[in-house]
């Protein structure tokens, strides 16, 4: 067996477009919820009312399945309607490459994310923000300082400048224009 590498964006590329052609209805319709339902049945998952698991064995299962969707399904490319499929062992591989904490932000408002163990007594970050949606160019300010002021974000995800009268498309004028503003 080869010594496993992080896969470079070149490689990331190359095996989408060697990837399973399949339409994204196809992917978000039928596959993602057919190998789903094959997954839950297979490790016996359940949670009932229960979002939030605490029992070690259910944990386990749900990484494992977790795990196996991933090779069966891989990761689906809606630019070129192509699938990328991974193997167990460059999941088990990144995952040991990934930081065991990041930094965000900077001096005193620098927070660290880092993984939570189930007992732990340091409660989850919050992230609060737009995440990524439109929103006024006349809300943002003040939408960023609604959650910038509420004492429990502990970091914030901008949200998009929406350009009025301007529909926004990725490789737009108007996407660098937003981007900017």
């Amino acid at each position: 067996m080869d010594t496993l590498q992080s896969l470079s964006i070149t490689d990331v590329y190359d095996r989408f477009c060697a990837g399973r052609k399949m339409s994204e209805d196809y992917w978000d319709y039928s596959l993602i919820p057919e190998n789903a339902s094959k997954m839950k049945k297979k490790y016996g998952i359940s949670f009932g009312r229960d979002v939030v698991p605490d029992d070690d064995d259910l944990l386990d299962r749900l990484f494992e399945a977790g795990c196996e969707m991933l090779t069966e399904t891989g990761f689906y490319c809606p630019d070129i309607g192509r699938a990328l499929r991974v193997t167990r062992d460059e999941i088990d591989f990144a995952l040991d490459e990934v930081p065991r904490n990041v930094p965000i932000g900077s001096g005193r408002d620098t927070v660290i994310l880092e993984p939570r163990k189930r007992d732990s007594e340091k409660g989850p970050t919050i992230i609060g923000g737009p995440a990524g949606s439109l929103v006024t160019e006349e809300l943002y300010t003040g939408t960023m300082m609604s959650y910038a002021q509420e004492r429990c974000i502990d970091a914030l995800f901008d949200g998009a400048i929406n350009i009025p009268n301007a529909d926004t498309y990725p490789d737009s004028p108007q996407e660098m224009y937003s981007v900017i503003k």
